[in-house]
């Protein structure tokens, strides 16, 4: 097993070379194997992953995997990276995916192993088990448990005791947010259950068709006897796991694929810049918002339901030609799918319109809700709901027009089908004769057209409504792809070290930035130098572009020309997330924000995720020392107490000393901070400016005169 482990298990030293191998494998381009790490642990090792990933392309996700879930974790299918011992030199299994009860591994040689599921879950297990494997064998011997039990009795105990103990550390390995959509999906296992899916609809509906073919064939030939009746019934039977196979796989395709596409909707979000968010306005953010859950639902639902239209008409049409109608009822079939293609044309205008009138509706909706008040005093009592009024008649006009085509398309559309296809077969019943078995194909032919006219127009509706609503959320994807500055895995895995003092921590030579769609630059040739350990405070008057360079300095914005350095490495080198390693901004009070989740998870939101006992620690010790400790000891759960909008309420000072110990808690070299003490009074501004200092970073204060 040693000889065999020796093979599999990668080392420290080729972890890099193991990670190019998967993303290889997961079709990324290649950008050079990362350099090992042989000497990194913990949190440093989950950067340099990270960022080893990210060159890659490639995402990392680490978390710890208690000792109930390694089981879990074997059954995955997508690839992942576990630490198998955590001693002086540890190692690690590539893991590709499941294979019944094997788990496939990459091995050191670059080729596909199979292992036994438990061989690979004991091997995780072990270092848990084998502190507690002496005692409970002691106990069951005491206890004079017969040997043929003895072994599974301890397993049982074993695991009831570690259950909850982490077992190993996993890295979830999955392409961005950002990859392209027919990437995303083949690699989140959507392929492999959408061809699951049409085998198992096409052969139930080949099921179905042979069984009444064997009934059919029967009635009209005189032979119906019971070894037919039979044949029809298995078939029937045999049709149950068929349709039970695909309504899983169709199950499984909307999961997957609706996570997937919230992934994509999530990050386009977060990556959106404050401008652009600004500019449309809190009413069309929420329209977006509503519009990113039913693109993906219609989408995926009108997808499915075009797919299944798709295999019935294929099979349809063969049918119609080989019956009495011949050839020109298959072609009788196309002008009537012609005729869909165009009522679901007229829907979707219908739709976009009906979107627009929507989305309008919402959007001043909201803008009048913020400005109620004002509206209030400024506009004549009659003229209150005039707008409204009229926005919602056109909305409701819009929905009128939209449902009566929707109507029309469901219904008659199918309907008429099944009047045209019998009326034509009157000629090949009045002239050439037809025989009972070719009107009895043809018949079947029309039935089966129907079906699949009506599950065609249903796919039509529901993609034209997904087409508007992708529409509007194009955005949203578009900034998905945009991905952050990747950095270089050798240095921004790593903070730089502080050898050289004399060196200045962050250098500005030319700085200009102009935001997008405005002529004149609110920053121009801005030359700046911070020293370690340096602490200054810039004042200016409204609009002289002091948050501008803020942003800039912390990387949330990127400079339109010049040269920025920090510790004499630009942010390409760095990368986004090296670069806010090691500054932290506190924004002002209106660009920062409350998360409805704890206030453990709105102070460490800057660091791992899940937090160690250490962690808990460390962000109560941050609070005290900026005065949050009575608002903690007031909280029922403390540090587990759920904030935000529906949780509990904060004071503007009590925020603003929260968006302190957020940065504080990251340990950055820099701190920028934006009008942060502007709604504290003067002994608590004391305490917080003294916590601040303590920490021995630089500091940027940014206020008004």
């Amino acid at each position: 097993m040693s000889h065999a482990l020796d093979a599999i298990a990668w080392p420290a030293e080729l972890l890099g070379e193991a990670l190019a191998a998967v993303a290889e494998q997961r079709g990324c381009a290649s950008a050079g194997a990362p350099v090992g790490a042989p000497h990194l642990r913990g949190e440093a090792l989950d950067r340099w992953i990270a960022e080893s990933c990210a060159w890659l392309g490639l995402k990392a996700e680490a978390r710890p995997v208690a000792h109930r879930d390694v089981d879990r974790l074997l059954a995955g299918d997508r690839p992942r990276l576990v630490q198998l011992d955590g001693g002086a030199a540890p190692r690690f299994l590539v893991l590709l995916g499941r294979r019944r009860r094997a788990v496939r591994l990459l091995a050191r040689d670059r080729r596909r192993r199979d292992l036994p599921r438990e061989l690979v879950a004991g091997l995780l297990r072990a270092p848990v088990e084998e502190p507690h494997r002496h005692a409970i064998d002691a106990l069951l011997a005491g206890a004079h448990v017969p040997p043929a039990r003895r072994e599974r009795a301890a397993a049982l105990l074993v695991s009831r005791r570690v259950a909850d103990a982490v077992a190993c550390r996993m890295w979830d390995l999955r392409l961005p947010a950002g990859s392209g959509l027919l990437r995303t999906l083949r690699d989140g296992g959507v392929a492999g259950h959408l061809a699951g899916f049409l085998a198992a609809h096409l052969v139930g509906y080949l099921l179905f068709l042979v069984s009444w073919a064997l009934i059919g064939d029967g009635a009209l030939g005189g032979r119906l006897d019971g070894g037919l009746i039979g044949a029809w019934a298995m078939c029937l039977v045999s049709l149950v796991p068929f349709r039970m196979l695909a309504l899983w796989h169709q199950g499984q395709i909307t999961t997957r694929t609706g996570a997937l596409l919230k992934r994509r909707f999530l990050a386009g979000a977060l990556r959106l810049d404050p401008e652009e968010v600004r500019h449309q306005g809190i009413g069309q953010t929420l329209g977006k918002v509503l519009e990113s859950d039913a693109a993906g639902a219609l989408a995926i639902e009108g997808g499915l339901l075009a797919i299944a239209a798709a295999v019935d008409l294929l099979i349809a049409a063969p049918i119609l030609a080989a019956g009495a109608g011949g050839a020109w009822q298959t072609l009788l079939l196309l002008g009537w799918l012609g005729l869909a293609g165009a009522a679901g044309l007229r829907f979707f205008r219908a739709c976009r319109a009906w979107t627009e009138a929507r989305v309008h509706l919402t959007h001043d909706m909201v803008e009048r809700m913020v400005g109620h008040e004002t509206r209030l005093v400024q506009e004549p009592r009659a003229r209150w709901h005039a707008d409204e009024d009229a926005a919602l008649d056109q909305y409701l006009q819009a929905s009128r027009e939209m449902d009566a085509i929707d109507a029309r398309m469901r219904t008659l559309l199918p309907r008429l089908w099944l009047v045209a296809g019998l009326a034509g077969l009157i000629p090949a019943v009045a002239v050439s004769g037809a025989t009972p078995v070719a009107l009895a194909v043809a018949i079947g032919g029309v039935l089966l057209a129907r079906r699949a006219l009506d599950t065609l127009c249903q796919s039509l509706s529901s993609l034209a409504l997904a087409a508007i609503a992708w529409r509007q959320v194009a955005d949203v994807l578009a900034a998905a792809r945009r991905g952050e500055a990747r950095g270089v895995p050798l240095l921004a895995v790593s903070d730089p070290v502080d050898d050289d003092l004399e060196a200045p921590l962050l250098e500005a030579h030319g700085l200009s930035y102009c935001y997008p769609g405005r002529g004149q630059p609110v920053l121009r040739g801005v030359d700046l130098r911070i020293e370690h350990g340096e602490r200054i405070l810039l004042e200016g008057d409204s609009g002289g572009g002091k948050s501008t360079l803020g942003s800039l300095l912390s990387g949330l914005r990127r400079a339109s020309s010049g040269v920025l350095l920090l510790r004499g490495l630009d942010g390409h080198t760095l990368g986004d997330a090296g670069w806010r390693r090691q500054v932290a901004t506190v924004p002002q009070f209106h660009d920062n924000h409350v998360f409805t989740g704890s206030m453990a998870f709105n102070l460490l939101i800057g660091r791992r995720w899940p937090p160690e006992g250490a962690d808990f620690l460390e962000a109560e010790q941050v609070c005290q020392e900026l005065g949050l400790g009575p608002l903690l000891r007031r909280m029922p759960a403390g540090l587990m107490q759920v904030l935000g909008a529906t949780g509990w309420q904060l004071s503007h000072g009590e925020r603003s000393r929260l968006f302190m110990a957020r940065a504080i808690l990251r340990r950055p070299s820099l701190f920028v901070l934006d009008e942060s003490f502007a709604a504290l009074d003067p002994l608590t501004l004391k305490q917080c400016m003294d916590c601040v200092l303590a920490e021995g970073a630089a500091v940027l204060v940014i206020a008004h005169p």
